[in-house]
């Protein structure tokens, strides 16, 4: 079978999606994102989430690449780099899956795959997108003169955005499916998100050796 681009999803995500991404990151309106989010396909979601990575793959490559603790050649930091892209992006997918699959016993109604992945997939938005920091968080003072000396401190912003991410994750349940389904579903969740995190990071290392220093 062919593979097949919807130009009409394409305009979309070109016009719709810049605006979801900032109610993700304005603490004000989040909320209103999660009550009203369309649920997309697997497919389109999993795009999504392959193009929005490109943040964290350039981001990481370029760290690792440069800045290595200890020397780090070219095809080894690209590789690394792809482990995370690759985590960052299906871990989401599988975690959704897992909303849908156990749905009945998390939120007490069915929840369908697409709206399983949306939620997931949008909620590690933050995280994908501040891979970018990582270009020049361990840069040297002197690669980076002057007022820029702060850059160093954006790996802070990259973390930042895991945390809040974690608790987008907490607050889309809690918003969708109510306040006492809530804390269990975000459980068992970040369980799922921890297992499948290991796996996917385990078969890449195994694919695609590398170095620990280039970890």
């Amino acid at each position: 079978m062919a593979f097949q681009i919807d130009i009409r999803k394409i305009g979309y995500a070109i016009t719709h999606e810049p605006f979801n991404i900032i109610k993700l990151f304005n603490i004000y309106r989040y909320e209103e994102f999660f009550e009203t989010m369309e649920s997309h396909s697997v497919k389109y979601m999993l795009s999504y989430l392959l193009v929005i990575g490109l943040f964290t793959l350039v981001g990481y490559y370029l760290n690792i690449s440069e800045y290595a603790a200890s020397t780090c050649g070219s095809s080894d930091a690209l590789k690394s780099a792809l482990m995370y892209y690759l985590t960052f992006v299906f871990v989401p997918i599988i975690t959704g899956y897992c909303l849908h699959l156990f749905s009945r016993g998390l939120v007490g109604r069915e929840v369908s795959k697409e709206e399983g992945v949306s939620l997931v997939g949008y909620i590690v938005t933050p995280i994908l997108i501040s891979g970018i920091f990582r270009i020049l968080s361990n840069a040297p003072q002197k690669t980076v003169p002057g007022m820029l000396s702060f850059l160093p401190l954006l790996m802070f912003l990259h973390y930042a955005c895991m945390a809040y991410s974690i608790y987008l994750l907490y607050a889309a349940i809690r918003v969708r499916y109510g306040f006492e389904k809530s804390l269990p579903a975000f459980m068992f969740l970040m369980i799922i998100v921890f297992i499948a995190s290991m796996i996917i990071i385990s078969l890449s290392r195994t694919i695609f050796w590398f170095p620990d220093y280039c970890f």
